[in-house]
């Protein structure tokens, strides 16, 4: 599985750190609760998981996220 971390998060939204660290709190919590078996790695949150509760295309983030870094 792969993640977003709390600087990919940071990019891609606008957010500052700590407004992302609170995205990706809240997320796992949401995640928690659907999927109370798994364990959550803290201050990461799955990129599937991002894209479907902000309702965002996979891919477009990704290529977005890639410019902002190497810029």
């Amino acid at each position: 599985m792969q993640y977003y971390t709390v600087e990919d998060i940071k990019v891609i939204t606008g957010a500052e750190q700590n407004k992302a660290y609170e995205i990706i709190r809240n997320l796992n919590k949401k995640y928690k609760k659907k999927f109370p078996e798994c364990e959550l790695l803290q201050g990461k949150v799955a990129k599937w998981y991002f894209h479907e509760a902000m309702g965002l295309k996979e891919g477009v983030e990704e290529s977005e996220t890639q410019t902002k870094i190497e810029a």
